[in-house]
């Protein structure tokens, strides 16, 4: 589309493209960076400029599209490489520094009434990031009534430099925040408790396993901050050392940013397409949701619990990345199953590490060694590697017994003529 066309688009209040998400995708054609994370980083841009003024009324809640997303690799595969096109190029055109009434640059994509984005990275303490929220409070018009938003993005790049096993103030203030309540409290050292008006909280974090598991707050299973997120894994091959890598033009750009910022523009209540397509739905919950995960997985409870509205959140983003009737439409729905059910595929993996405790950090050092190792090791290596990591010798049978137990590694005889007993990475883990 040259910037002709462009402008006849713009004049008649049009998008240039037909579906923001996969137009962020082909803007790199033939990135390196796994799509699994480049399409779940641009649907938290959408997250994030749709705000409380966009929702599904449950009955007795309204569910807001805000998400928690985590996207979780070993080191070299592109996490944070996702978040540059839709966040760092292009959310941030709509976005103004927080406590800056200077910077309107963002006005030209989202126009002179309404309000930027505000994004906020990396470390922050519990007592921080509710200030920061506190004072981004702004009215906005919701159906027909004025109501509050304390909109912000989230972006951390490394899952530990937000989140502590030790930090359960932080676990509280993130669950309650997912929930987009009309207000919540937090706590200063200062004032004492404080009103957040309309919390509004996107989340975009990339973490490895082993940080996701050493920095995951102890009671996250049971007090609800695992069920909240959506852990996006990937294995795969390391991203090569280029010398040059084809970027995205400045007028793609552009096209992205306006478009977005017409996104950012939805607003009311979205709902189904018809009343028997909603009843289908319902069918289909009736029936347990297939495919559910196993309850008795760390987590697995409480996040079948939230599923349901993991998959609104997802279709209203879908939904908005194409159109602005605010209608769920089958397609719409079909989509959000088929991109969850595909992060689910890798779910009981990652929660399963969860049940081992402080025994899990090890269990996860010790599977990616297998896997450096070309994916099976000897006995006797596996077992010096564990000895390396424990202070009791007597933990290690023990631990290697729960791995296998848990489906995690398979201990079984070498073919070779010494008959060694080896370990290797369990099918389901080594995807």
């Amino acid at each position: 589309m040259d910037d002709k066309s462009l402008s006849s688009v713009y004049a008649k209040g049009k998008r240039s493209y037909g579906d923001w998400i996969e137009a962020c995708i082909d803007a790199v054609p033939g990135s390196d960076v796994p799509l699994i994370f480049r399409k779940w980083a641009a649907l938290s841009a959408i997250a994030a400029v749709l705000g409380r003024k966009c929702w599904y009324d449950q009955g007795e809640y309204k569910i807001r599209p805000n998400l928690f997303i985590v996207l979780v690799s070993p080191p070299n595969r592109g996490k944070s490489t996702s978040f540059n096109l839709p966040v760092e190029d292009v959310l941030h055109r709509l976005s103004t520094p927080i406590g800056s009434n200077s910077d309107s640059s963002w006005k030209k994509y989202i126009g002179p009434h309404d309000q930027p984005i505000h994004i906020v990275r990396d470390r922050l303490t519990t007592e921080r990031l509710g200030q920061i929220m506190g004072k981004l409070c702004v009215p906005i018009l919701c159906s027909t009534e004025i109501e509050s938003e304390s909109a912000l993005t989230l972006l951390t790049d490394e899952f530990g430099t937000l989140v502590s096993r030790q930090d359960g103030n932080l676990q509280a203030f993130l669950t309650k925040a997912w929930d987009s309540r009309d207000f919540q409290e937090y706590h200063t050292k200062q004032a004492g408790t404080d009103i957040i008006k309309g919390p509004y909280l996107n989340w975009l974090a990339g973490a490895t396993p082993t940080t996701l598991l050493e920095n995951m707050p102890k009671n996250a299973t049971k007090q609800g901050l695992l069920s909240r997120m959506i852990l996006v894994y990937f294995e795969g091959a390391k991203i090569p050392n280029k010398t040059r890598i084809k970027g995205r033009t400045r007028q793609e750009v552009e096209w992205l940013a306006r478009d977005l910022g017409r996104i950012g523009n939805i607003e009311g209540e979205f709902d189904w397409e018809s009343r028997s397509f909603e009843l289908s739905v319902q069918e289909w919950l009736n029936a347990g949701a297939p495919p559910s995960l196993d309850d008795t997985l760390p987590g697995a409870e409480e996040y079948n619990g939230r599923r349901f509205a993991h998959l609104v959140k997802i279709a209203i983003c879908l939904s908005a990345s194409k159109r602005a009737d605010r209608v769920i439409r089958e397609s719409d729905w079909e989509e959000a199953k088929e991109w969850l059910f595909e992060v689910e595929t890798f779910l009981p993996a990652l929660l399963q590490r969860f049940a081992f405790g402080e025994a899990g950090l090890m269990a996860d050092e010790l599977i990616e060694f297998i896997r450096k190792s070309g994916g099976v090791v000897r006995s006797s290596r596996l077992k010096q590697e564990a000895l390396r990591r424990t202070h009791n010798s007597g933990e290690v049978d023990a631990i290697l017994k729960t791995m296998e137990d848990s489906g995690l590694i398979v201990k079984e005889e070498s073919k070779t003529p010494q008959g060694k007993t080896i370990y290797r990475i369990a099918e389901d883990e080594s995807r």
